[in-house]
């Protein structure tokens, strides 16, 4: 145990210090609220209000999450790889499980700062109703996605071999997440067709009701879209288990 809070230590520490890293945890949900929710704030209608922020914290939820376990992460491991960290774990006391560990808890210590950051902001500054409650029960989901994009970095990282490599592959995945998960552009801008699509079939928008404080937890997991969450978590566990690279 004592191993798996000295690298956490390390791997937050080294997390906070990439400029990249707090930029898009902190600064960056910030200013999305502030451009969007500042000319509503007051608004005749209220429901509509709540509605449309509690959905856009949900978003910058999803973007805090994906900053950790999609780029934070994959560059973690591939640096391990390229410096033989992994090799060495496989001949020390240190389980390579243990090492796995350390790192998901050190981004979701990270992550969850951030998130009670924004959480905080949202409820102070631009009146985003939620409970104490709320906030109780968004654990489920957040950790729950956090999970699920743990594992999908981890399974960009197993197939990168060096810094520049995972670099290209990263970023363009990272900004196609963030656009097929509804953060960046709202779908009701689309034509109503593909709006229906992307909102009603597709399971990375699906997160976007996963993580809304308005939404309650039952209707979250009975949504046919969390059933494919599950079946990904486990193919890419079991991807993982079978094929994982060393270096």
């Amino acid at each position: 145990m004592k191993d798996i809070i000295s690298f956490s230590k390390i791997y937050a520490k080294r997390a906070i210090r990439v400029p990249m890293i707090p930029i898009f945890l902190l600064i960056f949900p910030i200013i999305i609220m502030m451009s969007v929710l500042s000319g509503q704030i007051g608004s005749a209608d209220t429901e509509l209000y709540q509605q449309n922020s509690s959905q856009l914290v949900a978003g910058l939820s999803i973007v805090i999450i994906l900053v950790v376990t999609m780029v934070n992460i994959p560059i973690t491991i591939v640096n391990a790889k390229t410096t033989n960290l992994l090799k060495q774990i496989q001949f020390s006391t240190i389980s390579f499980v243990s090492y796995l560990f350390s790192i998901f808890l050190a981004n979701l210590v990270i992550a969850y700062l951030a998130e009670i950051i924004t959480m905080t902001m949202a409820g102070s500054i631009f009146k985003v109703n939620f409970s104490l409650l709320d906030l109780a029960i968004l654990n489920v989901p957040f950790i729950t996605t956090y999970i699920f994009y743990f594992m999908f970095g981890l399974f960009i990282a197993n197939y990168c071999s060096n810094l520049e490599q995972s670099q290209t592959i990263i970023l363009p995945i990272y900004f196609a997440l963030l656009f097929i998960s509804g953060s960046f552009i709202p779908f009701n801008t689309f034509p109503k067709n593909v709006a229906h699509y992307l909102t009603e079939y597709n399971p990375f928008y699906y997160f976007q009701k996963f993580l809304n404080i308005q939404v309650g937890l039952a209707d979250k997991f009975i949504d046919f879209r969390f059933v494919c969450v599950v079946v990904v978590l486990l193919v890419l566990a079991t991807s993982l288990k079978k094929n994982f690279r060393w270096g």
